[in-house]
């Protein structure tokens, strides 16, 4: 079947398509260095005794995201943070970069209900704080510290409740921290949410914190959760200070740690998250990160590197 374009996300397959199809040309996404990846789900614990390997692992790694990132005729890549980042680690690579962020799907992420409702629907308590963020539970994504934060904020706000959606190698961690620090009443770990509800959780929210850590290279969950009116509170880490300092720079904490987080939620609850803000989360969103509208940036790239190969 012949083809026009190769558009690859991942190192080891980008290269061994490239050697079988050179005469193709190929886009290649960088989202985040690899290597840099693997580091710190190590340090985390998620090898185990594997991790002694990573002396041999992490050159072959990086040679081949090299590799890669050298036969791309075109590389994408969401945020001019993670342009840095890739030109710091592949100083040598000379294909064009093109910024393309990530889109949502403003119709199926978007608000149906109303906060109170969505809230009935999920069985979620209409009265309490509740705030919101999914993310798979692995290193770098700054659970503990988000955990920690409403440890925080409970001592002032007793009736805040945080959900955490997803799951990863973490939970276990999570959990035993939960119950170490007494915070079964404000904590609840949801698991896995299946893609058709999290727009309901979204709007059920009163806020979403991104509360990363190290390597955000731009945060899906942050621009669904404002396609469906939910304002997100984000560390200045990565990409983060990028797509919410246009919308509005108060949703940014002052750091990463836990008592910036805490600060910065309890300053939110105090404040009220006004209707008139939800519909700026929407506006903003569907004007710059509209899946239709990325999906034609993509499009113009294939076509650039088409007609020049």
């Amino acid at each position: 079947v012949p083809f026009d374009v190769v558009y690859a996300h991942v190192p080891f397959p980008a290269v061994g398509v490239h050697v079988r199809c050179s005469r193709i040309p190929m886009v290649y996404t960088f989202h985040a260095p690899m290597s840099t990846e693997i580091q710190i789900d190590a340090q985390r614990g998620k090898y185990g005794r594997s991790s002694a390997l990573l002396g041999v692992v992490l050159p072959v790694v990086r040679w081949v995201e090299s590799w890669a990132l050298r036969g791309a005729a075109a590389i994408v890549i969401r945020s001019n943070y993670m342009r840095r980042e890739l030109e710091a680690l592949h100083p040598a690579v000379a294909s064009p970069i093109r910024v393309v962020p990530l889109g949502v799907d403003v119709e199926r992420f978007r608000p149906r209900y109303g906060v109170l409702e969505a809230r009935a629907r999920l069985g979620l308590p209409q009265e309490r704080f509740v705030v919101l963020t999914v993310r798979r539970l692995v290193g770098r994504m700054g659970l503990e510290e988000l955990i920690q934060a409403i440890g925080l904020a409970a001592r002032l706000c007793p009736g805040i409740l945080l959900l955490i959606a997803g799951d990863g190698y973490l939970k276990a961690t999570l959990q035993h921290l939960i119950v170490r620090e007494r915070l079964e009443r404000n904590v609840l770990l949801l698991g896995f949410v299946p893609e058709e509800s999290l727009p309901v959780y979204y709007e059920a929210a009163d806020i979403f914190v991104l509360p990363t850590q190290k390597l955000e290279g731009f945060g899906l969950s942050t621009i669904e959760s404002l396609a469906c009116g939910t304002p997100v509170l984000g560390t200045p880490v990565g990409a983060t200070p990028e797509v919410l300092s246009a919308l509005e720079p108060q949703l940014l904490f002052s750091d990463s740690t836990p008592s910036a987080m805490a600060e910065g939620i309890l300053a939110w609850r105090e404040q009220g998250v006004s209707e008139l803000l939800r519909k700026k989360c929407r506006e903003y969103c569907v004007e710059n990160f509209s899946s239709e509208g990325i999906v034609q940036e993509l499009l113009g790239v294939f076509s650039e590197v088409c007609c020049g190969a």
